[in-house]
């Protein structure tokens, strides 16, 4: 509960000329979040970011929600655009590191995973998935040979 609430501090720190129209269409999708209404609150988060283009909360929780749905590429570019407008905030990298790494994209989850080990955010399943995605590159490059 406690980083949720230090998510959404930090993005709305970072939010403070958002319109409260767009305010309203986030904390919508929110709701249809907790209702797993994937496909309504995919909808109002995108309602809010055509309201406001820099909306990085709602960038973010649209990705998280594409990627509830497997819409993992669509998740990622959403990702993509939260990073670009927070970039010292480490849950981007995280979900999209996380994301390439459930795609077997391992060249490009590594760059993020250890974006969010030096932010000082990572934790014991950062660092395993980290571990694991080198692994899959050096096994790679050795042709399965240790």
């Amino acid at each position: 509960m406690k980083v949720v609430i230090l998510i959404h501090l930090l993005l709305a720190s970072i939010a403070l000329a958002i319109s409260p129209e767009a305010e309203c269409l986030c904390e919508l999708g929110e709701q249809e979040i907790k209702n797993e209404n994937w496909t309504l609150a995919i909808s109002y988060f995108s309602n809010a970011i055509d309201m406001e283009p820099d909306y990085a909360l709602a960038f973010y929780h649209r990705a998280v929600t594409r990627s509830n749905l497997g819409q993992n590429i669509a998740a990622i570019a959403d990702l993509d655009r939260v990073i670009e407008l927070v970039p010292e905030w480490a849950g981007g990298y995280y979900w999209r590191g996380r994301l390439h790494f459930w795609l077997a994209n391992y060249e490009e989850a590594i760059p993020d995973l250890t974006r969010v080990i030096e932010l000082g955010s990572g934790n014991s399943e950062t660092q395993s998935m980290l571990l694991e995605a080198q692994s899959h590159i050096e096994s790679a490059s050795t042709g399965g040979k240790r």
